[in-house]
């Protein structure tokens, strides 16, 4: 189903810079377009923390903080194997079949809390397997499980990043560490980008400079949302000036004496990075090949 219309279509494509990591499972959902009964039912469903969240937000950002935080827990309890983000791009999922999960969201909700980092990174230490699978048999719509309980039930911990961006929500969740983000449309005047791009580090404010003007604002936007990626990934948000690290043209990048590597999608929301560390993607199916393209 087309997350924007509707309509049925096919998965949302990958960007040139797109990427097909096996550990990782990669959802979006247009937050704006979710009916309000579907979000009533979604902040039902989330712990404590995140709907005390929610309430302390308004109209837009109210729906974002809601589809994002439920978003999040629905990735965690999908197996990687069941939604593979391949050539066709993130998954979309339809309100249908994120609330056809909701008891199990509400039962990870209830054993797992929303535990979170010094600077707000939720699951720091990820999810255990033990909170994640439903038991009993039963499948409560977890996305690829089994009545028997499929291979989910001796997975290894998960980790899980979100983001929203211009009403869309966005959650990613892997078997390592991971960070996301998305980022929307940014200013199209080159004096403005330029400006707010004295924050990053010299080599990439150096990088844009020497773009022509009409390819300045779709550099930009993807190289925010590597930056911000990496932020989450270190669960040092933005008390980590941008400037301190940067990212490379492939992708790549060091933090902390650690080497980290990002892969990027263009999707009709924007900009889409995921960021996981070189050492913990050695060795996980899919995620040795980080990066993808070019940033």
């Amino acid at each position: 189903m087309d997350p924007w219309t509707g309509a049925p279509g096919p998965a949302q494509p990958a960007g040139p810079s797109g990427f097909a990591p096996g550990g990782i499972s990669l959802f979006l959902v247009n937050a704006a377009a979710l009916p309000l009964a579907a979000l009533e039912e979604m902040v039902r469903a989330l712990p404590p923390a995140r709907r005390e969240a929610a309430a302390r937000r308004r109209g837009a950002a109210q729906a974002e903080t809601v589809a994002a935080s439920y978003l999040a827990l629905y990735a965690l309890l999908a197996p990687a194997e069941a939604v593979p983000s391949g050539p066709h791009g993130p998954v979309w999922p339809a309100a249908e079949e994120l609330l056809g999960a909701r008891r199990a969201v509400a039962r990870l909700a209830e054993r797992a809390g929303w535990p979170v980092g010094p600077y707000g990174q939720p699951f720091p230490h990820g999810c255990p397997p033990a909170a994640r699978t439903p038991g009993g048999g039963r499948t409560d719509g977890i996305p690829g499980v089994s009545a028997a309980g499929g291979s989910e039930a001796r997975a290894p911990a998960r980790y899980v990043s979100l983001s929203h961006s211009q009403g869309v929500a966005a959650a990613a969740a892997c078997l390592v560490p991971v960070g996301l983000d998305l980022q929307g449309a940014v200013p199209q005047e080159t004096e403005r980008l330029l400006r707010i791009a004295r924050k990053l580090h010299p080599a990439e404010r150096e990088r844009l400079a020497a773009l022509p003007p009409a390819a300045l604002p779709g550099a930009f936007r993807r190289l925010w949302a590597a930056k911000e990626s990496v932020l989450k990934l270190c669960g040092r948000g933005l008390s980590l000036p941008l400037s301190a690290f940067a990212v490379r043209e492939d992708g790549t990048g060091q933090l902390d004496g650690r080497t980290f590597r990002i892969a990027g999608w263009e999707t009709k929301a924007g900009s889409l990075a995921a960021a996981v560390w070189a050492e913990g993607a050695s060795g996980i199916d899919g995620l040795e090949a980080f990066p993808a393209g070019p940033l």
